[in-house]
């Protein structure tokens, strides 16, 4: 005797898509709160002196999902002062945007010191994003253990 299926494909399906898109949610929810804490922690290192403010404020993420953007997170660190470091937002979203177009396929989340000189002054010995970043897998890791 052949065995018969009587399952409605369509809602097993339907089911399938919605669990993927409920996974797919949670998963760049973790990125995004793993790159804001990354972030974070960047913004509040004090190594070194910021004297424009556009460094600090350079310090950002974005996140892109199959090259859309999710979310982005740039702020100016010196509210209030002649030099508030717009300029460094700017440049930060700008080298951020051209890295996540690398990777139009992927859910991808960049953080980025933006101005030219963060090398330059991690090279001296001081603490930009590099430390913050270190700290990525386990920051991820928490938040994807929390789902």
């Amino acid at each position: 005797m052949p065995i018969k299926c009587t399952t409605d494909m369509s809602k097993l399906f339907a089911k399938i898509d919605a669990k993927t898109e409920e996974a797919k949610a949670s998963y760049t929810e973790a990125f995004e709160m793993a790159c804001l804490d990354i972030v974070n922690l960047a913004k509040k290192t004090n190594t070194y002196k910021d004297q424009t403010n556009n460094l600090r404020s350079s310090i950002g993420f974005i996140l892109y999902d199959r090259g859309e953007l999710v979310t982005e997170n740039f702020s100016i660190a010196g509210i209030g002062t002649e030099a508030d470091g717009s300029k460094g937002i700017v440049e930060g979203k700008r080298i951020a945007e051209e890295a996540a177009k690398t990777h139009p396929e992927s859910l991808i989340g960049v953080i980025v010191a933006g101005m030219e000189y963060a090398l330059c002054v991690e090279a001296k010995g001081y603490d930009v994003l590099t430390g913050s970043c270190l700290q990525a897998k386990t920051v991820l890791e928490k938040y994807i253990k929390a789902l």
